[in-house]
């Protein structure tokens, strides 16, 4: 792809766009400002999402975890279903990891608390 108008119009009509939390700052609440409102020009339906994190509650019951990843503390407590409460960024993480439909988006604005160091 070589405009933006290309790669919008390899989205769907209904759009989500993840943030990192509820509590942005100024350059990704600017960025995904920005952003939503280039593709609802674009003619797309934007819902904005929060990535769930620590102190969240959150339905895991849609979470599928592997018999070999239940052992494991960060997918532990997802493996159970129904309403489960994050307890911190590694729980977080396996919510996001297992493909949960709370943390699915479509397009991201990356900020220093989501990028890898």
């Amino acid at each position: 792809m070589t405009t933006v108008a290309k790669a919008f119009s390899a989205l769907t009509q209904d759009v989500t766009l993840l943030v990192s939390s509820d509590q942005l700052d100024q350059a990704s609440y600017d960025a995904a400002w920005r952003l939503g409102l280039a593709l609802e020009r674009a003619g797309k339906s934007v819902t904005v999402i929060a990535l769930p994190g620590p102190g969240d509650t959150v339905d895991a019951s849609a979470v599928d975890v592997p018999e070999a990843l239940q052992t494991i503390p960060a997918f532990a407590g997802l493996s159970t279903g129904g309403s489960v409460t994050l307890s911190n960024a590694a729980e977080a993480g396996a919510f996001m990891l297992l493909g949960a439909p709370q943390a699915r988006a479509d397009v991201a604005v990356v900020s220093s608390s989501l990028s890898l160091k």
